[in-house]
């Protein structure tokens, strides 16, 4: 399918998406681009990170100069202060005066030299901001708070295109009218905007920016895409044009798959050099999958797969993006699954002899010493030394043995002889909970060990678990799971959470009933549950505190999706839930987990919301559970509507590490709508639009709490 196919149809279906987006939680599989995606599915959304251009930093020590002191120079003591005078008591108070500068102050309205910042004497620093800036006692100057109206608002209609990973920047684009549109960068810190390209054509337009927004990729119809850098303000035009949802645009490196027929394998795959602006062909016959292609969490490596014909054994190929080149081929498995290691320095893949695993250290490809299965039953360690892993001995009753991999000895140690095919490790890497199975066809047949990576010895924690819902603490001393009261596919399930001290296991139980997924508190200290019951679409939402071994059901008979959102702090945990006109869902709620207090913050349980997702965008499915956001939201904004749910009153922006709401009216009138609302980790960029008479009029403004 081709670009303007894909935009056609992208376009069709964003019609009918509600304002309000929710991501679907579930069981998946890692990437390689730091965030967990489905192997098979993909995330859609590349979220790794950058490498960035290493460059030579180093000081320059080949010149050590000449000290100009030889040895018939003694130091004087005399009552001058001379060129290389060592202290001496009998200097005069010369060298007192030199050497004695008052100290600078801060905030005094005068810049002394060396203050970093002085609030009274540099206040243009946030030109425009509704909040002037101001120093801190360490001199340190506050971001840019309040609001500013961006200049470009007044060039006509404007649209919000995309913020970046890292939160920083917006690419937006302006129309004075007609179908040509001008794209502009825009510093959410500052309110700096920076042109990008103008007179592009409006139908089907979009940006793909790296993290940081240093580069991004445009597209306008039927055209080229371009490729833009900012420090230099380079446009240049791709040679050949890009399938959409196959661009990795990184700091470092630009790769992208071309189209060259109607199956998946005829593709090419292309690097582009920012600093030369020339595209590099690395590989022909390239397999795209039904996701995204497996990228290292640092974008450095990605791996690819080939199939010269349509009978024809698939390749695996490792290709480094920083030099357009490939490190190393093997056989594969027509399967295309593939999983980095945490570090980006392994690579485990299917042969048809079963797992193997590529070495960056090397550039070598070992198999796994018991063969192994796929690549959904292997799992890394967080330091990737370590390779769990299920082998299946009897493919009639789906039989498996589990066993460990040490990647840098090459041994394996038996794990279990009746495995299950899961295998979590504890965040610090020295505990392994894995699975042992009466009968893998029965659901409530596993037992859930813990293997001690140090004294490889197990501890049986339970019987009858749902293997898919386990999840460490952060702290690796306890794990929660889920129990199936029988192997029914809806049986309801209860939560559990296992304590580890001294070689045993103490169990708690958390909550009962419908489908359970736990969330900890960074500290280790309680945890979040959500629970579903899938024939009748009930949810409930509580918090479970670890010292006291209390719950608390925080909503309950919720019958609509919704999103949890945190903070990096974890100061308050915010419920959204959303509704429409026909089906209300239920105010916004906050939960303070310090102090177990619920705020409702909306009177309505009609509004739109929006927040930071790690610069990616929300998904427009309506799902059965709900879903985990954090800790990259740090506000959340909202506007209630009425029973027409049309927008009334003031946009509402909660502050989730403070815990409080400030509301900001609107510029233009209370009638005003928000014709787009975005955000950035730390600010919200709105665009109203209001129609007196059928005129439409925009202003387009950022609000940083």
């Amino acid at each position: 399918m081709g670009p303007i196919q894909m935009r056609y149809r992208a376009c069709c279906a964003a019609l009918g998406l509600f304002a309000l987006l929710t991501v679907s939680a579930g069981c998946s599989e890692d990437s390689g681009g730091g965030t967990d995606a489905p192997l098979d599915g993909g995330s859609g959304a590349d979220a790794a990170a950058d490498v960035g251009d290493v460059g030579d930093d180093a000081a320059d020590t080949s010149d050590p100069g000449d000290t100009g002191v030889d040895a018939t120079d003694a130091a004087d003591a005399d009552s001058s202060s001379d060129s290389g005078d060592a202290a001496d008591a009998s200097d005069t108070a010369e060298d007192v005066e030199e050497d004695t500068t008052p100290a600078a102050e801060c905030g005094n309205g005068v810049r002394e030299e060396g203050e970093a910042c002085d609030g009274d004497d540099i206040p243009e620093a946030c030109t425009g901001w509704s909040e002037a800036v101001s120093c801190t006692a360490s001199c340190e100057l506050t971001p840019c708070r309040g609001r500013l109206t961006i200049t470009p608002s007044t060039q006509g209609q404007v649209d919000l295109a995309k913020v970046t990973a890292d939160g920083q920047t917006l690419f937006f684009y302006t129309s004075a009218g007609g179908d040509l549109v001008d794209w502009h960068s825009l510093d959410l810190a500052t309110g700096n905007v920076t042109p990008v390209a103008s007179g592009l054509d409006e139908d089907f337009a979009a940006v793909y920016p790296s993290s940081t927004g240093e580069h991004a990729v445009l597209y306008e119809f039927l055209s080229p895409f371009k490729v833009w850098t900012k420090s230099t303000g380079a446009l240049v035009d791709l040679t050949v044009d890009p399938v959409e949802d196959q661009l990795y645009v990184y700091d470092h490196a630009l790769a992208y798959l071309e189209e060259r027929g109607n199956s998946r394998r005829e593709h090419a795959l292309h690097v582009f050099d920012y600093a030369s602006g020339q595209t590099t062909e690395v590989l022909d016959n390239v397999y795209e999958p039904y996701g995204r292609l497996r990228v290292s969490p640092d974008g450095r490596y990605m791996a690819v797969w080939t199939q010269a014909d349509f009978d024809a054994p698939f390749e695996m190929h490792v290709v480094d993006l920083t030099t357009a080149s490939v490190l190393a081929s093997d056989s594969s498995r027509d399967t295309v699954r593939g999983r980095f290691s945490p570090t980006g320095e392994a690579f485990v893949f299917e042969k048809n002899s079963g797992l193997a695993v590529w070495f960056a250290a090397t550039n070598t490809i070992e198999e796994a010493p018991n063969g192994g299965g796929t690549v959904l039953e292997a799992r890394f360690s967080p330091d990737g030394s370590l390779l769990a892993y299920a082998d299946p001995v009897n493919s009639t009753n789906k039989d498996y043995e589990s066993w460990l991999w040490d990647l840098q000895a090459n041994t394996d140690t038996a794990l279990s002889d009746r495995a299950g095919t899961r295998f979590d490790f504890s965040p610090d890497g020295t505990k392994l909970a894995h699975l042992s199975t009466r009968s893998p066809s029965l659901r409530d047949s596993a037992e859930l060990r813990i293997r001690d990576l140090t004294t490889q010895t197990d501890i049986v924690v339970a019987d009858g678990v749902a293997h898919e819902h386990v999840t460490w603490s952060p702290s690796s001393d306890a794990v929660a799971f889920a129990d199936p009261t029988s192997n029914y596919i809806y049986a309801e399930e209860d939560l559990r959470v296992a304590e580890l001290a001294n070689g045993a296991a103490t169990v708690h139980d958390v909550t009962r009933g419908g489908s359970a997924r736990a969330v900890w508190h960074p500290d280790s200290e309680g945890l979040f549950w959500i629970t579903a019951q899938s024939q009748v679409q009930s949810k409930r939402f509580g918090y479970w505190q670890r010292a006291s071994q209390q719950t608390t059901e925080l909503l309950d008979e919720l019958r609509q999706s919704f999103s949890v959102i945190v903070n990096a702090t974890w100061d308050h945990v915010l419920g959204v839930f959303p509704g429409t006109g026909l089906n209300p869902g239920a105010p916004i709620t906050a939960f303070a987990p310090d102090t177990q207090t619920t705020t409702e913050l909306s009177a309505s349980d009609r509004f739109r919301a929006e927040w930071f997702d790690g610069g990616s965008p929300h998904s427009a499915a309506w799902t059965g559970q709900g879903q985990w956001l954090g800790p990259t939201s740090r506000f959340v904004s909202w506007r209630e509507r009425d029973e027409e749910f049309d927008g009334t009153g003031p946009l509402d922006v909660f502050d989730l590490a403070t815990g409080t709401t400030s509301s900001v009216p609107l510029l233009l009138s209370d009638e005003a709508r928000l014709n787009d609302h975005m955000h950035g980790s730390d600010a919200v960029a709105v665009v109203e639009l209001y129609r007196p008479q059928y005129t439409n009029t925009y202003t387009f403004w950022i609000y940083r709490p």
